[in-house]
């Protein structure tokens, strides 16, 4: 239990082949300000687009501008905005047009 000797608790979100932990890490701060690589892979995982779609009030993809995908990895979906939209696809409203003129597009000095 590490609250004995530290109040503090800390948290990590990696890639489980970028770290090998040690023991000697629980009471340093040297890899305070490390990077490690982060592999966020999750699905609502009870039903495919098609049955959400179907049942209606469990369907997470609310924003109108949002599309549902079935898992490739495993059964489930995940919703993400249409192409042109940005933003949250579970939230109402949450997909929000792109004004692709005024964005900045950090790619354009490579063209």
């Amino acid at each position: 239990m590490v609250y004995k000797f530290n109040p503090c608790s800390y948290v990590v979100l990696m890639e489980d082949a970028g770290f090998v932990f040690d023991t000697s890490y629980i009471t340093t701060t040297a890899l305070l300000h490390k990077k490690v690589p982060l592999v966020l892979d999750w699905a609502i995982r009870n039903q495919t687009c098609k049955d959400a779609i179907r049942a209606g009030t469990s369907y997470a993809c609310v924003s109108g501008n949002s599309e549902c995908i079935n898992s490739t990895n495993d059964s489930g979906y995940w919703c993400k905005c249409s192409s042109g939209y940005q933003g949250n696809p579970y939230l109402i409203g949450g997909c929000q047009d792109i004004n692709e003129c005024v964005a900045i597009n950090p790619c354009a000095k490579l063209v």
